[in-house]
């Protein structure tokens, strides 16, 4: 019988061919590992070691069925991240939007083209950003907010007398897509979406020590407007994220802008 075409090869030839190293490299995260309970696998983290993207990720940021289902990002970060005991879904908003960031760039460069709406004249321009120009924003904790050993923070409200306190969660990419599936679903029905009692039903998770999710609900309806920006201020300032901006300067009228660099379609599926 004649040899097949792979015993033909040189032994050497043979293992380098089916032995292409990956690359790693560590992503910083914006939460340093500050936000996770006891038992969280980033706990006191402030890195983790993602892989550089290969054709395998290709396919599964081409799987329509992964699109349609919403879970094409996790299954993709579930790829890439060296420490296979950390889930997608459990990363907070910030950190996966920074390992995102950086997948994206070991895998397509760190150009990244798309067409931005220009704010003032509504001309679509194309244009193109470097995501080597992102920053990282810090967690700043406001007065009266205090760091809890679970991860959650406390906010006093003490213009309140008794004073009401606040137990906070920072979201996480689990709780994004149930936030997602939703508002799309109350859409789809025709339905009015609450934007600021959906956010405050989802990082509530008790206020002075109650929980259970009929009461919260009751209360959050009946909470003050400066009450809720009050809450969703120190959300905001709490959240730690990664943050891409850029100088935009329009092709038509010259509008010239500060601006978060829009994250599209094309972030992940650019143009070959």
């Amino acid at each position: 019988m004649p040899p097949t075409p792979q015993q033909q090869l040189p032994e050497q030839l043979q293992q380098n061919l089916f032995s292409f190293p990956v690359p790693t490299e560590f992503v910083e995260l914006p939460s340093k590992g500050l936000f996770y309970g006891e038992g969280h696998p980033l706990q006191g983290v402030e890195t983790v070691e993602i892989k550089h993207m290969t054709a395998k990720e290709e396919d599964i940021l081409s799987s329509e069925a992964l699109i349609k289902k919403g879970v094409v990002m996790d299954k993709l970060l579930r790829s890439v991240l060296v420490n296979t005991n950390v889930d997608p879904s459990s990363l907070l908003i910030g950190d996966k939007n920074a390992i995102v960031m950086a997948v994206r760039e070991t895998g397509f460069g760190p150009l990244y083209g798309t067409n931005v709406s220009c704010p003032s004249c509504g001309h679509l321009n194309e244009k193109e950003f470097s995501l080597q120009e992102r920053d990282i924003k810090e967690s700043n904790l406001l007065e009266g907010v205090q760091l809890l050993e679970n991860g959650n923070f406390l906010l006093t409200a003490t213009e309140y007398n008794p004073e009401i306190t606040f137990e906070i969660k920072l979201l996480t990419g689990h709780d994004e897509q149930r936030i997602s599936k939703y508002v799309e679903g109350r859409r789809k029905l025709k339905m009015e979406v609450g934007t600021v009692t959906e956010l405050l039903k989802n990082i509530l998770v008790s206020v002075n020590g109650i929980s259970q999710p009929s009461a919260l609900l009751e209360i959050i309806n009946q909470i003050p407007v400066s009450l809720s920006r009050k809450i969703r201020k120190a959300y905001e300032e709490a959240m730690p994220n990664i943050q891409l901006k850029a100088d935009f300067n329009c092709d038509n009228c010259s509008h010239v802008e500060r601006m978060e660099v829009p994250i599209n379609i094309d972030f992940f599926w650019p143009k070959l």
